[in-house]
C-alpha cells in the first residue's frame, strides 16, 4: 500500500544503460535517476530512495509523493516507486491559450498549459491537481483537474 511522504533530499545522477535492439545491435542511452531521502509524513520515518527518471517526474526537495517501502535482504528498507502528488493554486490563466501559472504547495511558481480550462471549471484561484513534466529545460504542469480541499 502506498505511503504519503515528502522528499527531504534529492540529487539527479546520470548513468549509461545499454539495451539490445531486435537486430542484436547494442544501443546505449543516458538515463537519470533521483537519489535521496523521502520522509513518511505519518510515521515521521526517513527512507533512502533511487527513482529512475526522477528529473522528468519533477522530483525535488519538498515534493509530495506517494511511495512504497520494500525490505531488502540485508534487513534495511528503502522507498521506491515515488509518484508525485502535485497540487497547487492557479495564479494566472489565459483562457484563450490555456496557458498560465500555478503555485504548488512548496511555493514554487510553475508554468502550465491545459486545453479546455473553461470547460473544466479552472479559473484563477482554483485548487488543482496536476502532472509535472520536464520540458524545454524546466518543470511544467499539465493534466490539470479541479481538486477537493
Amino acid at each position: 500500500m502506498a505511503i504519503r511522504g515528502k522528499i527531504k533530499v534529492v540529487r539527479i545522477d546520470s548513468y549509461p544503460m545499454t539495451f539490445v535492439a531486435p537486430d542484436g545491435t547494442p544501443i546505449t542511452i543516458m538515463l537519470n535517476k533521483a537519489v535521496g531521502t523521502v520522509t513518511d509524513t505519518a510515521a515521521k520515518k526517513d527512507y533512502s530512495f533511487e527513482q529512475p527518471y526522477g528529473n522528468e517526474l519533477g522530483l525535488a526537495v519538498n515534493s509530495i509523493v506517494q511511495f512504497d517501502v520494500v525490505a531488502l535482504s540485508d534487513g534495511s528498507s528503502v522507498g521506491c516507486s515515488l509518484d508525485p502528488v502535485d497540487k497547487g493554486t492557479v495564479e494566472s490563466i489565459d483562457l484563450t491559450t490555456g496557458m498560465g501559472t500555478l503555485k504548488d504547495r512548496a511555493g514554487n511558481i510553475i508554468d502550465f498549459i491545459q486545453n479546455y480550462t473553461t470547460e473544466l471549471g479552472i479559473n484563477v484561484g482554483s485548487t488543482v491537481r496536476f502532472t509535472s513534466v520536464f520540458a524545454d529545460g524546466m518543470i511544467r504542469a499539465t493534466c490539470l483537474r479541479l481538486a477537493g480541499n
